[in-house]
This record gives structure tokens, sequence and C-alpha cells, in this order.
């Protein structure tokens, strides 16, 4: 594994994919090669590596699909890993020798889990929230399992989330990270994602809002390890873990929402670009681009801006 610091950058500009989506949708469904269940227009397609301003070509996403379809399957087996035996390269931590907590806004992009072992055991506690699963008896073992791992999970609407995350941060030196590229109670924010609008979760903006800590947007691509490294780590993947730059808090001066608008708009940009370039470890198979929510899904986001 590799730790690094990267500068902010200028919002990416590319191409985005405007056809052939249920041609995607139709080839795909069905099993997938790690034993899952493709969920018909993946979000991912819309976005692929490419330099030049043509459109993506069928061809290229059939390409390209593979190669984001396999690395959930290395999710598991890799965390697992990390379980059992650390199989971590010591980096310098960003944090390690600082006070406090730092907000950080994750996508699904790489191995989550695997960067949350590492964060647990070289830089600091981390707490973090999660989607309830059914039944209660799978949500009871995820929780069991990330634990093990030396990570603490809140479950999404179990009281008051935020609240707790507030406090777990005030208690001093510990990391926070939330997966965010993706907006599950319909009061998410509505921003630009590579061109596109997208509803995305609050949580990492309001947390460094109300706790007074920083936000970073923190992002996680798979790399090939070879030689030494692949025979210390007794695996062909590691994971690279870039910690961007803290994010500029806003005019204390404007409005709560514009405020936590802002913070949020500021990390999605600084993920947008490695989702640009590395499309292919962006683990994303639920609708999260506006345009592709159903009616009920759009409605829903309209009510909560009204009375929001």
């Amino acid at each position: 594994m590799a730790e690094r610091d990267e500068d902010s950058g200028a919002r990416p500009a590319g191409p985005v994919h405007r056809g052939g989506r249920r041609h995607l949708a139709a080839a795909h469904q069905g099993r997938a090669p790690h034993g899952g269940q493709l969920r018909p227009r993946p979000a991912g397609p819309r976005r692929r590596r490419d330099p030049s301003p043509v459109p993506c070509r069928d061809a290229q996403l059939h390409a390209l699909l593979p190669r984001g379809v396999h690395p959930p399957g290395r999710h598991a087996g890799a965390a697992e890993g990390a379980r059992a035996r650390s199989g971590l390269r010591r980096a310098r931590p960003a944090r390690g020798r600082r006070r406090g907590a730092a907000s950080l806004a994750l996508g699904h992009l790489g191995n989550w889990d695997l960067a949350g072992a590492y964060g647990s055991r070289y830089l600091a506690g981390v707490l973090t929230v999660a989607e309830r699963l059914k039944p209660d008896e799978l949500f009871d073992e995820f929780v069991r399992f990330r634990s093990s791992l030396g990570i603490n999970v809140l479950a999404l609407g179990s009281g008051d989330v935020l609240g707790a995350l507030v406090r777990g941060a005030k208690e001093g030196s510990r990391l926070i990270p939330l997966l965010s590229d993706r907006d599950l109670t319909s009061t998410g924010i509505e921003v630009d994602l590579a061109g596109h609008r997208a509803r995305v979760a609050a949580g990492p903006a309001l947390l460094g809002l109300e706790a007074g800590v920083p936000v970073h947007a923190v992002s996680i691509i798979y790399e090939r390890l070879r030689g030494d490294r692949r025979r210390a780590a007794r695996t062909p993947w590691g994971i690279v873990i870039t910690f961007h730059p803290p994010l500029p808090v806003p005019d204390a001066g404007l409005p709560r929402d514009e405020r936590a608008r802002l913070l949020t708009q500021s990390w999605v940009d600084q993920l947008a670009r490695t989702i640009v370039e590395h499309t292919h470890d962006w683990h994303m198979l639920q609708r999260v681009f506006a345009d592709d929510l159903g009616p009920a899904r759009q409605n829903a986001a309209r009510r909560a801006r009204e009375t929001g």
C-alpha cells in the first residue's frame, strides 16, 4: 500500500458517454464475474479515461466494463487478508503525528475496507457510517467484520448519526471516512460530478462544519504489486490512498446550506479527477446521476429541496 498527498486542481474536463447505455445493460445483465448481480445502467460508464472530446463507443465500454467488475471480487478477499495479516507497507502518516480529527469524503473507489484497516493501524481510530442491511444478522456480521479491522461503524438511520459523528470527532485523534458519492436519503446535495448533475451525501461537509474539523477528499485506487512487494504482501493487488489537501472553509457569513454545498462541490471536484482517470476502480453500480433517477427519487429530492 502506498499513501500520498496531492495538490488541489481544477475541475476535470473530458468526454461524456451519452449513447449505447441500453446496449451495455442488455449485454451485461445476469451474473457478474465476481458472483454478484450486475444492475442495469450502472453509473460508471458515463465517465471513462480518454483525453479526447470524442464520446465513448460501445466497444470501448464493453472493454472497460470487465475491469470495473473484477475489482469488487478482489475487495472482500483483500479485506479478509487485512484482518488475518496486515500486508500493509508502512508509509509516513499524513495525520499520524497530529492531534484532532478529520472528516474524509470517500467515493466507492478501490478497497475502502483495506484503507480503513490501514488507517486504524497507522494513522488514528476510524469511525464511519454504513447503510443498514437486511436481514439484521447480515448487518451484524458486517459490523463485526469491520470492527475486527479496527473500524467502528454506525448504522445509517439509527438515531442522530450526525450528532454521534460530531461527538466522535471532538473526542480527539480520529479519522471519519464517509462513503458519500451516492445519496441514500434523498436529502443530499446536488452537485456537478464530471459534467453531470448528481446527488451526493452531505455528511462530510456537515461534519466538518458542525465539529469544526478539516474536510479532505480521499481517493483510493488499485495497483498491481510485483517482486518483493507482492511477496511481502502475499497478494497481487495493493491500493494507493491519496489524501487531498484540506478544503477551504466557506465564509462563515454564508447560510449553513450554502456553506455545505460549497464544501461538497469542492470534494466532489477532487474525487471526480480520480473517477475520470480510473473509472474501472469506481465501483458504483447504482444510479447516481440525476438524469438516471426514477420519478419517485426525483420527486423526493425536489420535495426535500423545497422543505429544506
